[in-house]
C-alpha cells in the first residue's frame, strides 16, 4: 500500500477559531470502492450448552486488530454486574467484571482506543458521567476509572448560575490522548462554546484517574477590520442581537487515531427583534496547538441559516484522510451526504451527489467510509468511492437467520442481530486486501 504524509496547517485558512492548531500531518491510504465481509465471531455470546449473555456493546481492539471487547450481562446475571470480555476472533480470552451495575446497562457504552491491548467505558446517567480504561494484563484485566464528572466543565465562570449536568458530554481522542468534551446545549449570544478536558492516564498502575485541565474553546464571528467591504460597527452591532437558544450535537468521530476530533452538530439561531427562527449545522474540529493546548475550527454548512426547521434523523459523521463526512436531513430536503475537506478546510462544504440515501446510515471503516442498512433481512454494503460516486459498489450480505439490525462496533466492526439466532460480529474490508489481520 503506498502512503504519504501532508503537512497542513488549518489555522491560515480558519474563519471562525478558537486559536491557531498546529500542523495537521495526514496519512494518505488507498481508498477502494467495494468491501468484504468477514466474520469475526459467528455466534456471540453463546455458550457451549446453548445460554446467551446479553451483548450490550462491542468495541474493536485497534481498528485494525481481529480481537473484539464486548460488553455483556452474564446468563443468569441480570441482578449483578456488568462484565467486559476481551476475544481473539471468537475466543474469550480474557474477562473482568466492570463493578457497573445491569441497572446501568442502557447507560454503558464502549470506545475504541488508539492504542491496542486496552478500550474505554462511559457511564452516562442524569446524575454522574465516568470514564473507565480497561488494559488487558494477565491473567485478569486491569481497570481504571475517573471521578464523576457530571459536574464538567467546572469553572466557576462558565455560566453563573447554571447546572451543566445536563450538558452533551462524551469522550474524544486528541493526539491519541483521551480528552472529556462537553457542549452546552444552548448559548446567550452569537459565539459557540465547547469545553474539552484532558483526562490524565499515564500512570497505568494506579486505579483511577483524573480531570488534568479543562479548556475553552470559543467560536464566534470575525468582523474582519482588515476587509474593505466590513463595516466593523455595523458587523458588532448585528452579532450583539444574536444568540443560539439551541445546540444540538447530531454526532462524533469514531475513529480515534486521526490525531484530531470532530463533531457535528446543529443550532437555532435567533436575532432580537425578530419572532422568526433559522437552523444550521456545522462542524468543529479539534486539535492542539504548537503549545500543546486544545485548539479548534468550526466551519458552517449554511452561512445564510435558511432552514426554518432542525434537522431530523438520520444523522452521522465519520472521516477518511481527506475529509470530514456529514449525514444530515434538512426539513423538505431529505438525506444529504456533505463532505469538508480537511486540506483546504475554507473551502466549507460540498455534497456528494448519492443516490438512494434513504434508509442510509454513515458508518466509520478503518480510515474510510461507508453507507450501510439493513433491507430485507440482509446488511448492504455500499463503499462510497467519493471522487467518483457512480464507482461506488454495493455488498449484500446475508446469513441463515434475518438480519434485523447492524449496530457499529468500532471502525469497520458490525454487530448483525438476527433472529432467533445469536448475533454475529463482522468486519468489513476492502475486496482483495490481505494485509487486514483476520482469525
Amino acid at each position: 500500500m503506498t502512503q504519504r504524509a501532508l503537512a497542513v496547517c488549518l489555522a491560515a485558512l480558519c474563519g471562525s477559531c478558537s486559536s491557531e492548531l498546529a500542523p495537521i500531518v495526514l496519512d494518505i491510504s488507498k481508498n477502494c470502492n467495494e468491501v468484504e465481509v468477514h466474520v469475526l465471531a459467528d455466534n456471540l455470546g453463546e455458550s457451549a450448552d446453548g445460554t446467551r449473555d446479553e451483548i450490550l456493546d462491542v468495541a474493536a481492539d485497534y481498528a485494525t486488530s481481529a480481537s473484539s471487547w464486548v460488553l455483556v450481562v452474564p446468563a443468569g446475571g441480570e441482578a449483578g454486574n456488568l462484565y467486559l470480555r476481551r476475544l481473539a476472533g471468537d475466543q474469550v480470552v480474557s474477562e473482568v467484571s466492570l463493578g457497573v451495575s445491569t441497572q446501568f446497562r442502557d447507560a454503558t457504552h464502549l470506545r475504541t482506543s488508539p492504542d491496542a491491548d486496552e478500550v474505554y467505558v462511559t457511564v452516562r446517567t442524569p446524575d454522574e458521567f465516568r470514564v473507565l480504561r480497561v488494559l488487558d494484563r494477565d491473567p485478569v484485566p486491569f481497570v481504571q476509572g475517573s471521578m464523576n464528572m457530571v459536574a464538567f466543565p467546572n469553572d466557576s465562570h462558565t455560566c453563573q448560575p447554571c447546572d451543566t449536568s445536563t450538558w452533551y458530554r462524551d469522550l474524544i481522542f486528541v493526539e491519541g490522548a483521551p480528552y472529556l468534551v462537553s457542549v452546552p446545549p444552548f448559548s446567550p449570544s452569537v459565539a459557540i462554546s465547547v469545553w474539552v478536558g484532558r483526562l490524565e492516564t499515564s500512570n497505568s498502575d494506579i486505579s483511577d484517574f483524573r480531570l488534568a485541565s479543562e479548556h475553552r474553546l470559543n467560536f464566534e464571528p470575525r468582523c474582519d477590520p482588515d476587509d474593505p467591504d466590513v463595516d466593523v460597527q455595523l458587523c458588532q452591532a448585528s452579532n450583539a442581537l444574536v444568540s443560539h437558544p439551541n445546540v444540538q450535537v447530531l454526532g462524533r468521530q469514531s475513529d480515534p487515531r486521526t490525531g484530531t476530533a470532530a463533531l457535528f452538530a446543529s443550532r437555532e439561531r435567533v436575532e432580537e427583534g425578530n419572532l422568526a427562527s433559522a437552523y444550521d449545522v456545522f462542524v468543529v474540529l479539534i486539535g492542539l496547538d504548537n503549545d500543546g493546548v486544545p485548539a479548534g475550527i468550526l466551519r458552517s454548512e449554511q452561512s445564510d441559516f435558511i432552514a426554518t426547521q432542525p434537522p431530523g434523523p438520520p444523522s452521522g459523521l465519520a472521516v477518511d484522510p481527506f475529509a470530514t463526512y456529514t449525514l444530515v436531513t434538512m426539513p423538505g430536503e431529505g438525506p444529504q451526504l456533505l463532505r469538508l475537506p480537511r486540506v483546504n478546510f475554507d473551502d466549507g462544504f460540498t455534497e456528494l451527489q448519492v443516490p438512494n440515501l434513504e434508509g442510509q446510515s454513515l458508518a466509520q471503516l478503518d480510515g474510510d467510509i461507508a453507507l450501510t442498512r439493513v433491507l430485507a433481512g440482509a446488511f448492504e454494503v455500499t463503499k462510497l468511492f467519493p471522487d467518483s460516486v457512480e464507482q461506488s459498489q454495493t455488498t449484500r450480505y446475508e446469513t441463515d437467520a434475518p438480519i434485523l439490525e447492524a449496530r457499529p462496533a468500532g471502525p469497520g466492526r458490525f454487530v448483525l442481530r438476527r433472529g432467533d439466532a445469536a448475533p454475529q460480529l463482522v468486519t468489513l474490508v476492502c475486496a482483495g486486501d490481505d494485509s487486514v489481520p483476520l482469525p
